[in-house]
C-alpha cells in the first residue's frame, strides 16, 4: 500500500510544482519579516490583518510569475513526475531507500543470488529499462502540454470540440471572422496531429517492455483524462 502511495505521490509531483513552492516559501518567509519590520516601525490599526492579507496576495502573485518563469526555463521538464528522479539508480533517495533492507532480506537475496546467478537481472538491461522509462514519460508530457494547449485555446476563445472521422474538430462562436476561425482551426489541427503522433509512439514504446505500462499508469491517466475533459461543455 505505502509503495503504491510513494508511486502516486511522484507522480503528482512535478519537478516545476516542487521548484515553485520552494521559491514561494523562500519569498513568503522574507515577505512575512519585512512587513513585520514594517508594521513595527509604523504601526496601524489591524495591522495584523493588513500583513497577512499583503502576504497572502503578494505569494499568490509571485508563484504565478515564478511558475510561469520556471516553465520558460524548463520547457517539457517543468511537467517532468519528480518520480523520475527519485527513480534513478544513482539518486541520494532511491540510495536511502536500498538501505532499509532487513538482514534477513539481504540474506535471503544472498542465498538466492547464489542460485540463479546465471538468470539474474543483467545491468544492461536496467539501463536500457530507465532509458525507455524515461523516453516514454517525457512522451507523456508532451501529450500533456497538448492537451494543456487546447484546453487553454478552448477558454480564451470559447470553442467546443468534438472528434469527426477521428480527427479533432471545433466550432468557433460567431464573432469570429474567417480569418481568426481558420487560424484557430490550424493550430487545433496542428496540436491534434502532435498528439496523436505521440500517443503512437507512446504504444509502441509500451510493447519494448512488459514493465513499462504499470510504471506510468498513473500519468497516462491524468493526460487521458485531460483530454477527455476538452468535451465538457
Amino acid at each position: 500500500m505505502m509503495t503504491k502511495f510513494k508511486q502516486l505521490l511522484y507522480n503528482k509531483l512535478t519537478l516545476g510544482l516542487v521548484l515553485s513552492v520552494l521559491g514561494s516559501l523562500i519569498f513568503a518567509v522574507i515577505l512575512k519579516f519585512s512587513l513585520g519590520y514594517y508594521f513595527d516601525i509604523n504601526p496601524v490599526k489591524g495591522g495584523l490583518t493588513v500583513i497577512d492579507l499583503t502576504c497572502f496576495l503578494s505569494i499568490v502573485t509571485w508563484k504565478i510569475f515564478l511558475s510561469t518563469f520556471i516553465e520558460l526555463i524548463l520547457g517539457e521538464k517543468f511537467y517532468t513526475p519528480i518520480g523520475v528522479y527519485i527513480d534513478d539508480p544513482n539518486s541520494t533517495i532511491s540510495k536511502m531507500d536500498k538501505g532499509k533492507d532487513t538482514s534477513a532480506d539481504k540474506a535471503e537475496s544472498s542465498s538466492k543470488s547464489s542460485k540463479t546467478k546465471d538468470t539474474s537481472c543483467n545491468p544492461l538491461d536496467t539501463v536500457d529499462y530507465y532509458d525507455l522509462f524515461m523516453e516514454t514519460t517525457a512522451n507523456l508530457d508532451r501529450q500533456y502540454e497538448m492537451v494543456r494547449k487546447l484546453r487553454d485555446l478552448k477558454s480564451s476563445n470559447d470553442l467546443k470540440y468534438y472528434i469527426n472521422k477521428g480527427a479533432l474538430e471545433l466550432e468557433v462562436p460567431s464573432n469570429l471572422s474567417e480569418a481568426e476561425a481558420y487560424t484557430l482551426s490550424n493550430k487545433v489541427g496542428i496540436m491534434d496531429r502532435i498528439y496523436n503522433t505521440k500517443y503512437s509512439e507512446y504504444k509502441s514504446l509500451l510493447k519494448k517492455d512488459s514493465r513499462l505500462e504499470p510504471s506510468v499508469a498513473e500519468l497516462r491517466k491524468h493526460v487521458k483524462d485531460g483530454y477527455t475533459q476538452l468535451f465538457d461543455k
